[in-house]
């Protein structure tokens, strides 16, 4: 009879894959990686009439500060970051907004509003985190 307990087996989540399996399934996360940035840039894009000259750098940067971030949150810098392999890429409800905010008023009040955004989410931070031990583990 065997025990409900089994300690010889592995589970699927911590098994190692072949190596082919492995390269293919890596190349597979990068590309739908890739493709968040760049479907929030066309669609970002599109809703605002940006042409080529704008899209492109824009797409550029996207990928630096998706980058940037990736690492802020991988390293850890000076205590930012979970220090997980996360990887940063644009969200589909903050680009709703950004757009509906943009297409009201102008590009410049909708970038303002991230900017201010971001501010208070670093201002609220030490206060979620201090909360956070009320709350039981999940």
């Amino acid at each position: 009879m065997s025990s409900p307990l089994r300690t010889d087996s592995v589970d699927p989540v911590d098994e190692r894959l072949p190596l082919k399996a492995a390269i293919l399934y890596g190349l597979q996360h990068v590309l739908v990686m890739a493709a968040a940035p760049i479907t929030a840039v066309f669609l970002v894009g599109q809703a605002l009439g940006f042409g080529p000259d704008v899209t492109v750098p824009l797409m550029s940067a996207t990928f630096l500060a998706c980058g940037l971030g990736t690492l802020l949150q991988s390293i850890g810098v000076l205590g930012f970051g979970a220090r997980l392999p996360f990887v940063q890429v644009p969200g589909g409800a903050p680009i709703v907004i950004f757009l509906a905010i943009a297409q009201a008023t102008d590009i410049q009040t909708a970038t303002g509003a991230v900017i201010l955004t971001a501010l208070f989410y670093f201002l609220a931070l030490p206060f979620f985190t201090r909360v956070l031990r009320f709350f039981p583990p999940s």
